[in-house]
C-alpha cells in the first residue's frame, strides 16, 4: 500500500491481516519532474491540478479567488469550466508531459485544497520540480512528501488552505525557502534505488 491509510482501509473492510500488509513509497519519478526551484517573483505563480474539480477543492479555490488573485498569477488545469474565467490561466487536463513540465517549471505554489485522496500523486510531481504544497490531511500522501511547516502547509480545512495561500504568497523569500526544503526532501527520500529496495525488501519477505 502506498498509504498507512490504505492499509486501514484494507484491513478494516477487507479483513486482511496486519502481519499481510505492507507500506512502501509510490513509485514516483523524481528525475522525470527534476527540477532545481526558481527563484520566487514578487507576485507568485499558483498551480492548481485536479481533474475531479470538487474532490479536489478546486471550488473552494474559485469560490475563494478574491482574496488572493491581487498578489498572485492563478493557473487551474481541470475539465470543469467554472475554472475558466477572467484572470485565471485556464488548461484543460490532458495536456501533454512537456506542457505539464513547463507549469511546474513556471510556478511556485501547488494548492491542492482537497477533500478526499488517497495519495495524490500531483504532490510528489510539484516537489520534485521545486514547488511549495499547500494542501489538506484529507490528501493522505502529505504523510510522505511534506513536512508541516517546513517544506508546505498541510491544513485542517479546505479553507485554511486559501488562509494559508494568502499569507504565504506575500513572502517570496519563505516561499523560496520551503520551495528549496520542498526539492531536498525529494532528492533525498524517494530515489529510484531507494524505492526499488523497498519492494524488493517486502517481496523477499512474502
Amino acid at each position: 500500500c502506498w498509504s498507512h491509510l490504505c492499509i486501514e482501509m484494507v484491513n478494516k473492510f477487507y479483513d486482511v491481516s496486519d502481519k499481510k500488509l505492507f507500506k512502501v513509497s509510490a513509485p514516483i519519478l523524481f528525475t522525470k519532474f527534476k527540477m532545481f526551484p526558481r527563484k520566487t517573483p514578487s507576485r507568485p505563480n499558483v498551480l492548481f491540478i485536479g481533474r475531479d474539480f470538487i474532490r479536489k477543492g478546486g471550488d473552494v479555490l474559485m469560490k475563494n479567488s478574491d482574496k488572493f488573485l491581487n498578489n498572485c498569477n492563478l493557473t487551474v488545469v481541470t475539465e470543469d469550466r467554472r475554472a475558466d474565467v477572467k484572470n485565471v490561466n485556464f488548461y484543460r487536463t490532458g495536456i501533454n508531459q512537456n506542457q505539464i513540465l513547463d507549469l511546474y517549471r513556471s510556478h511556485d505554489i501547488l494548492i491542492l485544497p482537497g477533500v478526499f485522496d488517497t495519495f495524490g500523486l500531483v504532490l510528489a510531481e510539484a516537489a520534485s520540480a521545486g514547488l511549495t504544497i499547500i494542501t489538506t490531511k484529507f490528501v493522505v500522501g502529505w504523510r510522505d512528501i511534506i513536512t508541516n511547516n517546513e517544506t508546505g502547509f498541510i491544513t485542517d480545512t479546505q479553507e485554511e488552505c486559501i488562509d494559508v495561500l494568502t499569507k504565504l504568497i506575500k513572502d517570496p523569500k519563505k516561499i523560496d525557502d520551503l520551495k528549496i526544503a520542498a526539492y531536498n526532501k525529494m532528492e533525498t527520500e524517494f530515489t529510484e534505488s531507494k524505492i526499488y529496495n523497498e519492494y524488493i525488501k517486502i517481496i523477499n519477505q512474502s
